[in-house]
């Protein structure tokens, strides 16, 4: 079963730890008792693919096994309170996220769970607690992203702009966080900004994973609708977000020279001669482009 999941044989890894899962229920007393915590081990890799597959119901009974017949540990409590939230059991689901918090204090993935059932209970300020237990220094996007999710759900947008600003300059290639941050950007009034965002991340999901995106395209028409109703124009500036062409792949700073990585297109080569701000150049970062035809 693991052999299968390392491979990406999902259906073999499955079948496999079904079997291990079958076995163990027909033993009986000592033998059974020993085999247990490989009884649970087998039912968590199980769950973990359910869970993936969008079988929530069927991970959840099998995740509950892995907690109920294995020793404490952080992340089967954690992916059974994700079933759980899946399953609409948010208050069940908190319990799990808390106690794999108490297992394993401080894994940021753990707390924006805990602060996404707490916010789905209306508790928004034990969610806010939640996330600043993580550090700012440490807040990776899908934090900032939390985060602003949660100041919209307060009534704070500029709040909630900010933490998705943040989250998009982090990673700019989810387009979750870009249609959060057009939700923020309506709720700021800023209509051109928001219309420019909303269309991004229907770009970036389809260009990714060759998907509509339904939601974001349904307020990017309304938008729409509103500017002709209105007689606003989205073409105008005003303070609209700029996306970068690309970002920075590699760089060799001993020979000056890198390569870009862009969603439509073959890396492109630079030379650090040709960069406005040379200080900046980091790997990752986001940059704006012109190509030009060698000479």
């Amino acid at each position: 079963g693991y052999a299968h999941t390392e491979l990406k044989e999902l259906d073999l890894a499955k079948r496999a730890l079904q079997k291990c899962i079958a076995v163990w229920r027909g033993l009986e007393g000592e033998e059974r008792e020993r085999g247990a915590k490989y009884y649970s081990n087998a039912c968590f890799q199980l769950g973990k693919i359910l869970l993936s597959s969008g079988q929530n119901r069927n991970a959840e009974e099998v995740l509950l096994e892995a907690v109920r017949y294995g020793p404490p540990d952080a992340h089967k409590h954690y992916n059974l309170g994700k079933a759980l939230l899946k399953n609409g059991k948010t208050g069940e689901a908190l319990d799990q996220f808390r106690t794999a918090d108490r297992i394993e204090p401080s894994k940021d993935y753990i707390l924006v769970f805990v602060a996404r059932a707490c916010m789905d209970l209306a508790r928004y300020q034990q969610a806010e607690a939640a996330l600043k237990r993580v550090p700012v220094r440490q807040r990776k996007a899908y934090v900032w992203h939390e985060m602003g999710k949660l100041h919209l759900l307060q009534g704070q947008p500029q709040q909630a702009l900010k933490a998705l600003l943040t989250a998009t300059e982090i990673d700019p290639r989810n387009h979750n966080q870009y249609y959060t941050l057009g939700r923020a950007y309506e709720a700021c009034e800023s209509p051109a900004a928001a219309h420019k965002t909303y269309a991004r991340a229907i770009e970036l999901r389809q260009r990714r994973y060759d998907l509509e995106f339904p939601e974001a395209q349904e307020c990017l028409a309304a938008i729409e609708q509103q500017a002709i109703d209105s007689g606003i124009d989205l073409g105008a500036d005003n303070g609209a977000p700029s996306f970068p062409d690309g970002f920075i792949k590699t760089f060799k700073a001993d020979r000056g020279f890198g390569f870009i990585s862009r969603d439509n297109g073959a890396d492109v080569f630079f030379h650090i001669s040709d960069v406005t701000d040379p200080d900046a150049i980091a790997v990752g970062v986001g940059v704006a482009f012109d190509v030009a035809d060698s000479p």
